[in-house]
């Protein structure tokens, strides 16, 4: 690779780092309440109470990242804010994924012009500046882009294993898919296709080499992993699965799989045309990896991508498209600079040289667009927004809950959105929605009696209005009309959003009554309380 080719390579990975960095300043207050979920796993193993939820209570899994979860317990175990380091840690996985895409384009384009394989390389770079949803997962605090680094890892070693199976590329394989697998289970699935196609299309005598480092370093520590997890929790799966994927209507993911891929299709043909171009260009040595892609696009069709945010689930694929884009762009770019390689040296350089740069130039023209990406002025307000409510209900309720633990004998609570409040007040909570409690996750939130015969001290509904009790998820409707029936009563709400109010209720007698600093609801919620609770009763 020649100086320019490396000071155009360098450029454009240093502005899209300015990019990304810019715009996580900018989102950085957006986390999503499921981080505070796994932070929270991650604090009880940081202090040698295992990953549980409730400290000495019933083992549940209600994460589905083991890898993340034990990442963010190290923090915690330095007495470092795990937040901030789950956000900024996150950050840097994002670039690190973008590094790896890069590496993949100049992988597949072996045999092209060196100066051809350098812009292939920059493309990524030059697309992610255009993909804001980057660096919204990036700093959400999700273990999103350590799925996309490791799947795009995989992919990369994948490619390079069919082209020279060695031992060490095996073990990789072996390693990176376990990483995969223990950071989303779905990845775990895309990695098992293309380790399939893989062992098809490994000549015969390098086949021992995949089987024997698949066998050590993925079959054995997982099954060892899955064990221990079933004897420690109980169940097959996480809760998750219990809770998101079952009873769902077929093919229910389908509109947020077509949602993802919209911007690379309807909205810039160009880019889906240089992709498919760069998957048909990329010979034999890529089919494993577009299996494993095609495999991991193909799960997310039949679940709903309940808190899918902006593609979520379906980003880690994001890299390696951008490395077919990037192939695409690196043939292109070849077909370009051929005839003037045939040109006399001398002028052949300096043509070289200015070709090289005018196509730098239309690559980040064209996938940088160099404007503000449609719809995200709208996505941004909403985001920054939810953050902002998080701390204003959530964080706020957590903090006074955390000032009152102590005038509490047993300070447990019950509430649908757990994360933040269940991290920051470290009381006993109960997970109305299912996904840390498998009594309520496998009974599908029917068993209300379940939720208070462990007494809770607070039960906390959801409300689209911020004075009286409005429905907004219909599973709550038996909880309120039960707390009613057993002389909860209203006691005070916390605005997240304008129709999203987190309605708190305390148990006859509580302490909290007058202890809680909050802003009181009017006497006449009483009364609306107990008409809901007569309605229900005729209604049953």
């Amino acid at each position: 690779m020649g100086v320019l080719s490396r000071v155009l390579l360098v450029g454009s990975a240093g502005l899209a780092l300015v990019a990304l960095v810019d715009r996580a300043r900018i989102y950085w207050p957006f986390t999503v309440d499921d981080t505070f979920i796994t932070l929270r796993y991650a604090k009880h193993l940081a202090e040698g109470l295992g990953p549980s939820w409730n400290p000495r209570g019933a083992p549940v899994e209600g994460y589905t990242t083991a890898s993340w979860m034990a990442l963010l317990a190290l923090p915690h175990a330095l007495g470092v804010d795990a937040l901030v380091f789950a956000k900024a840690f996150g950050a840097v996985l994002a670039y690190a994924s973008l590094v790896a895409s890069a590496a993949l384009a100049y992988e597949l384009t072996r045999g092209l012009d060196l100066r051809a394989r350098s812009l292939a390389a920059l493309a990524p770079f030059a697309l992610a500046m255009a993909y804001w949803p980057l660096a919204l997962h990036a700093i959400s605090g999700m273990e999103t882009t350590l799925a996309a680094l490791a799947l795009t890892l995989f992919m990369l070693v994948s490619v390079r294993f069919l082209r020279n199976p060695t031992p060490v590329r095996g073990r990789s394989l072996g390693v990176l898919a376990l990483v995969c697998t223990l950071t989303r289970p779905e990845a775990g699935l895309a990695c098992g296709a293309s380790l399939l196609a893989e062992l098809v299309l490994t000549p015969r005598r390098q086949r021992r080499v995949l089987v024997r480092a698949v066998a050590c370093f993925l079959v054995l520590p997982g099954l060892v992993y899955f064990l221990a997890r079933y004897a420690h929790f109980g169940l097959l799966f996480p809760l998750s699965f219990y809770v998101k994927a079952q009873g769902q209507a077929r093919f229910a993911g389908l509109p947020e799989v077509v949602r993802f891929f919209e911007p690379f299709i309807s909205q810039r043909p160009a880019i889906a045309a240089l992709a498919l171009y760069g998957a048909i260009a990329s010979g034999p040595h890529v089919v494993p990896a577009l299996l494993g892609l095609v495999g991991f696009t193909a799960f997310f069709v039949f679940p709903e991508h309940i808190m899918g945010f902006e593609g979520r689930y379906l980003f880690p694929l994001f890299p390696s498209l951008a490395s077919l884009v990037a192939v695409g762009v690196g043939k292109v770019a070849a077909q370009v600079l051929a005839p003037i390689a045939r040109l006399a040296e001398r002028p052949a350089r300096a043509t070289g040289a200015v070709v090289e740069v005018a196509l730098a130039a239309g690559v980040w023209a064209l996938l940088a667009n160099l404007v503000m990406p449609p719809h995200e002025p709208e996505a941004r307000a909403r985001w920054i927004a939810y953050g902002d409510g998080l701390q204003r209900a959530h964080v706020a309720l957590a903090k006074e809950l955390r000032k009152a633990r102590m005038a509490v004998l047993r300070p447990t609570i019950a509430l649908l959105d757990v994360g933040a409040v269940a991290y920051y007040s470290e009381w006993l909570t109960i997970d109305t929605f299912g996904l840390n409690d498998a009594r309520v996750a496998l009974s599908r939130r029917g068993d209300v009696p379940y939720v208070f015969a462990q007494h809770p001290e607070l039960v906390v509904v959801v409300s689209a209005e911020a004075e009286r009790y409005v429905e907004v998820f219909d599973f709550e409707a038996p909880i309120y009309a039960t707390a009613r029936e057993r002389g909860y009563a209203p006691l005070c709400s916390y605005r997240f959003l304008d129709d999203y109010h987190l309605l708190v209720l305390t148990r006859p007698g509580s302490v909290l009554r007058d202890s809680l600093h909050c802003a009181r609801l009017p006497p006449s919620v009483e009364a609306q309380g107990a008409n809901v609770q007569a309605q229900m009763e005729l209604e049953l």
